[in-house]
């Protein structure tokens, strides 16, 4: 009336029964990454108002659950503009066009009044993780940015930059 080590599978000494498993030891390839793909430098979007691409990365996978993660570090600059202003952007993640996860952020910038050539800054940065199960194959994933630009936000001469260390990962589980 209990989990004990004796019916757990485990011995008394902390080893696993030699009658459950085989080996203690994970499978060779049972885990894999087969790709990462990540920024290298800073990448400007200046376009608004549509789907900019910022990675793409086609892998090819084993049809198991993977567990796939995208890290995205960007900062919203506005180089010209005294005073403030702020702009909402969309960042998404697709596999083979098919959006993965897509959210809504935003970057104010806040300048200073008495110095027009100050630049205004702001950063996001954001970290997701999904499991993914796709058929064995050749996938290309992408993270794209959309710049919301529909009353003044993202003045004329701003950008979102995605700074080095954006990536995305995918890690294969094999059984």
């Amino acid at each position: 009336s209990g989990v004990t080590a004796a019916n757990n599978g485990v011995n008394s000494d902390g080893t696993i029964k030699t009658d459950k498993v085989g080996t203690g030891s994970i499978a060779p390839n049972s885990v894999t990454a087969p790709g990462q793909v990540a920024l290298v430098s800073a990448y400007d979007v200046s376009t608004k108002n549509a789907w900019v691409d910022v990675l793409t990365q086609t892998l090819t996978v084993s049809g198991q659950p993977g567990q796939l993660s995208c890290y995205w570090d960007v900062v919203a600059v506005d180089p010209g503009t005294a005073g403030f202003s702020f702009g909402f952007f969309y960042m998404r993640l697709l596999r083979d066009g098919v959006v993965m996860k897509q959210w809504l952020s935003s970057g104010t910038f806040i300048d200073s009044p008495s110095n027009a050539n100050d630049v205004a800054v702001c950063e996001v940065e954001k970290f997701i993780s999904i499991l993914d199960t796709p058929a064995a194959g050749s996938r290309t994933y992408k993270l794209q940015a959309y710049l919301l630009s529909a009353s003044g936000e993202w003045p004329s001469d701003s950008y979102l930059r995605a700074l080095p260390g954006t990536n995305v990962l995918l890690v294969d589980l094999k059984r």
